[in-house]
């Protein structure tokens, strides 16, 4: 898998912000990591699992063992990954509509 540039940027940032104490400053850094996780076009090969939130999905739906987990385990944990990424977006939708002065359907 690879990188892009915006997650491996993000990343860093998230990383430097994690050592300061203002948690606003966290919080912008972790949403702006989880937009770039979410939102990243494809890069790389063709494969079907390129994106790293499918990567992580699916090798967390394996136990140590190599058993998939209960159906109900992964989609309790899944629908959680999906209400953060949903967050991360609308955080940007919003952001970008402020800063533009737009009503935030336009």
């Amino acid at each position: 898998m690879t990188f892009t540039p915006e997650m491996t940027a993000a990343g860093e940032k998230l990383e430097a912000t994690l050592w300061k104490t203002s948690t606003r400053d966290q919080d912008e850094a972790l949403q702006a990591y989880l937009l770039s996780l979410f939102t990243h076009k494809r890069c790389g090969s063709a494969d079907k699992f390129v994106f790293p939130a499918y990567n992580f999905l699916i090798i967390y739906s394996f136990t140590e063992h190599g058993n998939l987990r209960p159906c109900g385990m992964f989609s309790q944990y899944f629908s959680k990954v999906v209400f953060f990424a949903r967050a991360a977006i609308f955080k940007a939708i919003t952001a970008q509509a402020k800063d533009k002065k737009m009503g935030f359907h336009e």
